[in-house]
């Protein structure tokens, strides 16, 4: 086998053992055993005499063979395996039954938390290990597999055993027209991963080699337990190899952490220096700043006293003034004080004003009553102003006797107006009439005329052709309708008109 025909490795991956069957193994019947993925399970069974003999243990010793127990020695092609076979001597039955040459173990792995039928169909896979008996030079145990649920059926044993060996037909080899060697049953089913550790102490179990779990744990260390599994399972190697693994990764973290630790201690001395340099920076521009504002500030208080001085001595010349004009109506009031300091004068300069005000009320008196009379004469003149204007829109200059003439020869006027009305009333009536006549009259012949029009010759209906007498028209009604549609041409356009 070639390397590019080697299975992949690991085909389990995580599925987890959820069924079990069996063909020809020990005396266990061939029906689907169901498992409980992550629980305990519990073994028991009754044999010919007690429960020695009911298959407890090769029920166990087929789930390590399928789990690739390493007590098996598939590396020596688990020749073991050829005990789980029904052996007719050890069931007591040799005289009605035959030992089974071949037998199979069937195992079904699938998701460990397919919920439905449906997820567990769909990720389902169908192991089949057989065991031969028959050529000791030949495979002693085959591996083959299929994909999603492929398991023997029947109502009977008999019926299950004979469809094992039609499926297992059907199945193909894995490595090209052979099977699988045994020694790459863990490697192709599981990979390098240990899914089993296990130890039976019967005549099934793979070798009398001593076993971890067949040792009593209290001669053993406690901190020797771990050793004694490794050594077990064959990763002692690994684990050393891990130590020193871990080992180096130590000294390395350390030196990674001591130089973070120097990266860190130094950036932050770094850190310091740049933030002292950044700090005598920006004292330098805030003392630069502050000499400036003091500059600007000194600038500033200067000019606001050089313009509170101007300010001060503007205020002293309006004050020196106001202190002269202080004095001259000290002056003044000086002189009025010494006045009405007079009670003689005083008093008559009292009486002026009482007769002043005494005059002022009588004249004031007067002339309200003046202006009460000039209101009522304009209103009087304003009433008979509106008079006029109403008498001047009603003149035009006529005397009564000439208007009253008037009146009669208008209102004789509107009579024959009237009578003329209602001539012209039925004068129009009669015309109407006719011309409703006329049109109905015209529309007998008009298809001929529009025809005769179409083509170029000058036309007439009959009826529009000949007049009469408001009389006579009721007289040629009858001689008339014959003639209704009836078009009148020139003599010269009758053969185009034809």
């Amino acid at each position: 086998m070639t390397p590019s025909s080697q299975p992949a490795a690991d085909i389990i991956a995580d599925r987890v053992l959820v069924g079990l069957q069996s063909i020809r193994i020990s005396r266990l019947s061939t029906h689907p055993i169901p498992l409980v993925a992550g629980a305990l399970v519990a073994v028991a069974g009754q044999g010919p005499k007690d429960s020695n003999g009911a298959g407890k243990s090769s029920l166990i010793a087929q789930i390590s063979l399928l789990q690739a127990d390493e007590q098996w020695r598939f590396g020596s092609g688990a020749q073991s395996a050829v005990d789980l076979l029904f052996n007719a001597e050890d069931a007591g039955g040799e005289d009605r039954w035959g030992s089974a040459d071949h037998g199979y173990v069937i195992g079904v792995f699938t998701d460990p938390v397919a919920e439905d039928l449906a997820v567990l169909r769909r990720r389902a896979l169908t192991v089949w290990l057989r065991i031969d008996r028959g050529n000791q030079r030949g495979p002693r145990l085959k591996l083959r597999w299929h994909d999603g649920l492929h398991l023997p059926t029947g109502t009977s044993e008999d019926e299950r055993e004979r469809s094992a060996d039609v499926l297992w037909s059907a199945l193909a080899p894995r490595a090209g027209r052979q099977d699988l060697p045994v020694r790459d049953l863990p490697r192709v089913l599981y990979g390098g991963h240990v899914r089993c550790l296990s130890f039976l102490s019967t005549s099934v179990r793979a070798s009398l080699t001593p076993n971890l779990l067949a040792q009593p744990l209290n001669d053993i260390p406690e901190h020797r337990i771990f050793a004694a599994i490794a050594a077990l399972t064959g990763i002692d190697h690994e684990l050393e190899q891990e130590r020193q693994a871990r080992r180096h990764e130590y000294d390395h973290s350390e030196q990674v952490a001591a130089a973070t630790a120097g990266l860190a201690t130094w950036e932050e001395d770094i850190r310091a220096v740049e933030a002292g340099i950044d700090a005598r920076d920006a004292t330098r521009q805030l003392l630069a700043e502050a000499g400036d504002c003091w500059r600007s500030r000194t600038a500033r208080l200067l000019r606001d006293a050089v313009e509170r001085e101007e300010q001060i001595r503007a205020e002293l010349a309006g004050l020196g003034e106001a202190a002269d004009r202080c004095a001259g109506q000290i002056g003044e009031l000086t002189e009025q004080i010494a006045q009405l300091a007079d009670d003689e004068a005083f008093c008559e300069r009292l009486r002026r004003a009482e007769r002043t005000v005494a005059t002022a009320a009588d004249a004031d008196r007067a002339l309200e009553t003046e202006r009460a009379l000039l209101t009522r004469q304009i209103e009087d003149s304003e009433r008979h102003q509106r008079d006029l204007v109403a008498l001047a829109r009603d003149a035009d200059g006529r005397d009564q006797a000439s208007a009253a003439a008037e009146r009669r020869d208008a209102e004789r006027a509107v009579e024959v107006a009237t009578k003329g009305v209602g001539i012209a009333e039925q004068a129009l009536e009669t015309a109407e009439e006719r011309l409703r006549a006329t049109d109905a009259t015209r529309t007998r012949a008009q298809h001929q005329h529009d025809l005769l029009a179409a083509a170029g010759v000058p036309a007439l209906t009959w009826l529009d052709a000949v007049s009469a007498r408001d009389g006579a028209r009721v007289s040629l009604a009858g001689i008339q309708v014959p003639w209704e549609d009836a078009v009148v041409v020139e003599p010269a356009q009758l053969a185009a008109a034809r």
